[in-house]
């Protein structure tokens, strides 16, 4: 790479990582794959010599980890609501519509949304509006705390990719 686009990819690198945190609480953005890929550009920028195929590694493992606990917390909370396998893909389905209708907040909506619309069928009516709710209540509950544990893992992630490249 030419001395001259180094900084230039740097920076990038640097401005991809923070949109890796923001993309933690932003559902339409993966965050921990962003952080790495941030990372990765760095590395390749920098010839591997400040962030080395191991650091890679390991921020990938903690990337894994984090999207792992995502799927899983989001999943955990909506079962122990009560909501069925069925009403999750609903909830999922309108997520993606809502996204591509209403942009980010279209997402959340479709989900929440979704999931009660679902459940209220599955149950037997608007009448079991309160169980509904509960399922997405516990929806919510998994999403805010996958939230807390990929917040974690990413400031983990940028922590070691900042001790790496400022002087670790």
């Amino acid at each position: 790479m030419s001395p001259e686009v180094v900084p230039l990819a740097q920076t990038a690198a640097w401005l991809i990582v923070l949109l890796g945190l923001v993309g933690i609480v932003a559902p339409v953005l993966p965050g921990p794959a962003l952080i790495w890929l941030g990372a990765l550009l760095w590395a390749w920028a920098d010839g591997f010599s400040r962030i080395g195929f191991g650091m890679l590694g390991l921020l990938g493992a903690l990337a894994l980890a984090a999207t792992a606990a995502d799927v899983m917390l989001s999943t955990w909370g909506a079962r122990r609501g009560g909501a069925s396998w069925r009403s999750m893909a609903v909830s999922g389905v309108a997520s993606f519509i809502g996204l591509l209708v209403f942009s980010l907040p279209g997402a959340a909506i479709g989900a929440v949304g979704g999931l009660m619309l679902a459940e209220m069928h599955r149950l037997g009516g608007p009448d079991k509006f309160r169980e509904a709710w509960r399922a997405s209540g516990g929806m919510m509950m998994g999403w805010m705390l996958s939230v807390v544990a990929q917040l974690m893992i990413g400031l983990t992630m940028i922590a070691l990719f900042a001790w790496r490249v400022l002087g670790g």
